[in-house]
């Protein structure tokens, strides 16, 4: 008998992380689930880790080499997955207890086909580098970071997600629609940056989309969040706003282009933030504001950015 929900890990050195993950899971209330964990090349001790866990309901699914992101999850979807539903949870974030139960509960209610929850931000400033993390709980959630501040679950169509920049979530959805419609993670793109252009595509082939306010998905923020590598990601993200510009479905939809272009100003503004910063402190002021003389939209942006960095008034909010 398949299960109802086929949780999928892709995991890729992370063998101080995923037992808390894989814990997490086996800890749900709900629990006719399979844990589908796809050891992508790994070359520390994550095949060690998992293979402690005996729980029948974990299946270990092994690439031959580092394939990304994308193309893990689409093997475990195309491939693997038995349930009803498909649930994603990195290897390195975790679950509260009760995650599974109320998602699925809401999803009957609501009878829709895709649902997101908020997510908790936690900072772990040591993992990285002595396998013991020391965790910071932000006060922050995802949605709080966006402005966005809902009491109830509420319906979502793709001027909203676009609006309030909801790729980063980790959706349950059923696995019958991706087949039904075609529609899985692009390959091309290895790290993560298809989550916004996939659950777009999702909603405008008629996914019915539902975003549950309360934080149920701990999202764990690395000491390896180096400045430069947020720079190509966000140059990726740029790249791939743009390129939804071009799909006919988008196209269609006037609103959904004005709301992807006020997306793509707003990544281009952290671009050049973190660009300005980096010259900084660097020492390179020269450089730093030679960027903002080049690019002076990106202005407003960047004071915005540096007042919260230094957690200071601006002069004209000082009381004289």
């Amino acid at each position: 008998m398949s299960p109802k929900v086929s949780i999928i890990m892709p995991a890729y050195n992370v063998e101080n992380y995923i037992a808390q993950s894989i814990q997490s899971v086996l800890e749900q209330t709900y629990s006719d689930f399979e844990l589908l964990v796809i050891n992508d090349g790994s070359t520390d001790n994550t095949v060690h880790v998992v293979k402690q866990f005996s729980d029948e309901r974990i299946r270990l699914i092994h690439n031959e080499y580092n394939l990304g992101l994308s193309p893990s999850r689409n093997r475990a979807i195309r491939h693997h997955a038995k349930g009803e539903w498909l649930a994603l949870l990195d290897a390195d974030d975790w679950w509260a207890k009760e995650r599974l139960a109320i998602m699925l509960e809401i999803a009957k209610t609501w009878r829709c086909n895709f649902m997101i929850d908020d997510m908790q931000v936690v900072l772990d400033n040591k993992g990285e580098q002595t396998g013991s993390p020391v965790y910071v709980h932000s006060s922050e959630t995802t949605l709080s970071r966006r402005g966005v501040h809902l009491l109830s679950p509420t319906w979502v169509n793709p001027v909203l997600f676009t609006d309030w920049d909801l790729g980063i979530m980790k959706p349950l959805m059923q696995r019958q629609f991706l087949h039904d419609n075609n529609i899985y993670y692009d390959e091309t793109m290895l790290a993560g940056e298809d989550d916004f252009p996939f659950q777009i595509r999702c909603l405008l082939h008629g996914a019915k989309y539902v975003l549950i306010p309360q934080a149920y998905y701990f999202y764990r923020i690395r000491p390896n969040s180096l400045s430069s590598r947020r720079i190509k990601m966000f140059q990726k993200i740029s790249e791939v706003t743009t390129n939804l510009f071009e799909e006919e479905n988008v196209q269609a939809n006037p609103d959904l282009v004005i709301a992807l272009q006020r997306r793509k100003m707003y990544i281009d503004g952290v671009v050049y933030y973190n660009q300005f910063k980096n010259a900084v402190m660097s020492g390179n002021v020269k450089m730093a504001f030679g960027q903002l003389y080049r690019t002076p939209s990106v202005i407003p942006f960047t004071l915005r950015q540096l007042r919260k960095s230094w957690r200071v008034k601006p002069w004209f909010d000082m009381k004289k």
